[in-house]
């Protein structure tokens, strides 16, 4: 029979190793898109949008980037579902904001581990 701290512990177990694997799957598939050229540019787009919804006017004004530049990073970051669109208004003046689907936390943990 097993006790409940074994019980508690193997959960816990459980737990990391899902933790580490979902560390593993962020290395490998969503972190390469912050790393290299115009990786920068994504990293701060995302924290922008960790804060609040922009369109992209917005963006390129805080961020002082071209708007052509944030367009393209936003349509990438949107691309791999790291940010998703409202585009209640129509097209013009759409809101960005970080996907539900991305986790943030992990992001910002292997962020800082990997600068």
């Amino acid at each position: 029979m097993v006790s409940r701290t074994m019980r508690a512990k193997r959960s816990l177990s459980q737990t990391a190793q899902g933790n580490n694997l979902i560390e593993k799957f962020y290395l490998k598939y969503k972190m390469p898109l912050f790393f290299g050229k115009g990786g920068n540019t994504r990293i701060e787009i995302t924290q922008l949008l960790q804060n609040f919804p922009c369109n992209a006017h917005q963006i390129s004004q805080m961020l002082k980037k071209s708007y052509r530049t944030i367009r393209y990073h936003l349509n990438i970051l949107q691309d791999n579902d790291i940010l998703e669109v409202d585009k209640t208004g129509g097209n013009y003046g759409a809101k960005y904001f970080v996907s539900p689907k991305f986790n943030i936390e992990i992001f910002e943990k292997l962020l800082s581990t990997n600068r």
